[in-house]
């Protein structure tokens, strides 16, 4: 069975020589990794599968309504460095912020991880263009969670969507899940986007706890320096990444998303 976002190979086949029946059946189909399998393993997570098939992931997140949630993006981060595919950052609703700094603390931490970094409006329309030309022609999967602005930036892009848009509680700060499931926006002729339901946690029951700090780039300037070969960055004596996020010299909001991923793993 084919999955959202894999391309497909159709050829007619007659079923029937006096009926002259015909049944369009699937003959092969072309992933985008050598290494992926026609059928999935039914536990992974389907924001992973779809990844799978994208040139890029476009992680959105907000600045305010709801706040940015660093643990959101860095699990998207964790995803794309996994799957091996490109990440871009688009920072949403910068219009709200009465002082800049909040939102260039964010942008500069993930610009130093080599992630392309959008701060954007899509309201106000700043930004919008550099944006748009990140996703012109390329399969693009939109991730982050609800009420962030994803089906909005949409909208402001290419107005004849018209997709629902929802408002943000303002009681629990969270959006309403307007996206319930996974569609495919065709912007052009070469351009496709992927919107995927607001999506609260992502699985890696395929990852080892030991593979975790790999997928953090601000880990490897510490390579090899731990007392330990093995060490896990949990509660070693020295441990050099503890021992940066503990003196502010390497960023405390990134090693708490490190640690919350391993727990999850062990669980």
């Amino acid at each position: 069975m084919p999955f959202s976002g894999n391309r497909c190979y159709v050829e007619n086949k007659k079923l029937n020589r006096m009926t002259k029946a015909y049944n369009k059946q699937i003959e092969k189909m072309r992933l985008k990794k050598d290494r992926e399998a026609l059928f999935d393993d039914q536990r992974t997570p389907f924001a992973r599968k779809i990844s799978r098939n994208m040139d890029q992931i476009l992680i959105v997140a907000s600045i305010l309504q709801p706040e940015f949630s660093y643990g959101v993006v860095d699990r998207f981060l964790v995803l794309a460095s996994y799957e091996k595919i490109i990440p871009i950052l688009c920072i949403t609703k910068i219009d709200l912020l009465s002082d800049e700094t909040a939102v260039k603390c964010w942008v500069e931490l993930y610009t130093s991880l080599g992630i392309n970094v959008h701060s954007i409006s899509a309201l106000a329309k700043i930004g919008m263009d550099k944006l748009t030309g990140e996703l012109t022609g390329k399969r693009t999967a939109l991730a982050g969670h609800s009420g962030v602005g994803k089906s909005t930036i949409l909208n402001t892009i290419c107005p004849s969507l018209k997709i629902e848009t929802g408002q943000v509680n303002l009681i629990t700060g969270k959006g309403r899940h307007i996206t319930r499931s996974v569609r495919l926006y065709r912007l052009d002729d070469d351009t496709d986007v992927f919107d995927l339901p607001g999506i609260r946690l992502i699985d890696f029951p395929d990852l080892n706890p030991t593979e975790v700090a790999a997928h953090f780039p601000d880990f490897r300037p510490y390579d090899g320096l731990c007392r330990f070969n093995d060490c896990s960055h949990l509660s070693e004596p020295g441990c050099v990444i503890k021992d940066a996020a503990e003196s502010g010299e390497l960023k405390r909001d990134r090693y708490n998303s490190y640690l919350r991923i391993i727990e999850e793993l062990k669980l």
